[in-house]
Order: structure tokens, then sequence, then C-alpha cells
């Protein structure tokens, strides 16, 4: 997939900010031979638009912008095009979920940062025991 085609969005992406230090790394290694695992995608509409989100591999993303490579293997999500406002939430802990259990791994600000944004956005008449499901979706312990 061609690295341009391929949306960074803010409204899912689970880190309030990127590592440099990562995506220094990880073009150093490409630019050795390294090879990375395929990114995760999703095609989702939002007002009547058609895009292709990042799931998972942003900074393998920019590494290999940073090595002057313009294609990247990639895996969908869902062989299905989303509808970004009804799948929002899904996206963000699927997200979430693939940036805990490796990479750069997410640490407890991202997990905050995204479950503060999924909080924040779920009707309150759905909010009842939201900390336990949040736990149990990200594999931790209810008071992080």
């Amino acid at each position: 997939m061609r690295l341009d085609d391929i949306i960074k969005d803010p409204d899912i992406y689970p880190r309030p900010q990127i590592s440099h230090q990562t995506i220094a790394s990880y073009a150093e290694a490409i630019r050795s031979g390294a090879r990375f695992p395929s990114i995760l995608v999703q095609k989702i509409t939002e007002d009547g638009a058609q895009k292709t989100i990042i799931l998972d591999g942003f900074h393998r993303i920019e590494a290999y912008k940073q090595a002057n490579l313009d294609d990247i293997e990639e895996t969908y999500w869902r062989d299905e095009v989303l509808d970004k406002k009804e799948w929002l939430e899904r996206l963000r802990i699927v997200s979430l979920q693939c940036n805990l259990t490796h990479g750069d791994r997410a640490g407890e600000k991202d997990l905050q940062f995204q479950s503060l944004r999924i909080v924040a956005d779920r009707p309150i008449d759905r909010l009842v025991g939201i900390i336990k499901e949040l736990a149990n979706e990200f594999g931790v312990t209810e008071g992080y």
C-alpha cells in the first residue's frame, strides 16, 4: 500500500505523542535490511468520504518514509468499509490493544488518554461498569 494513502486519524490514534526516537531506530533498521510486520489499517467513511486509517503501525509508516520508501505491507482489520461514527469506540479499543502488545508499547499515559476519550464519548446510560469493561479490553487492573 502507498504510504501516502494511509491517514493517521487523530480521533482514533491511541497516543497523544509519537516517539521520534522509535521512528529513527526503525528507519535505521529498515535501511539495514530489517523487515517489519505489516501494518493494520481500516477503510472508513466520514462525512461521505472514504479513507484508509492506521490502527497499528504509525511509527513503522514514518520510519518507511524516513528510509525513502513509498510502500508498506498492510493487513485490513475488517474486510468492509466502516462508518467512523458508528465504529469509533471499537476502532479506538482495537488501536490501543495492538499498541499494548508489541513494538513501541503504549504506556499508562496512552492508556489513560484513550480510555478518557472513550468515556467522554459514551452515552451516559452506558457508563455503568465502563471501568471494568475497559480494564478487561486492555488487559489491566481496574486501578489503572
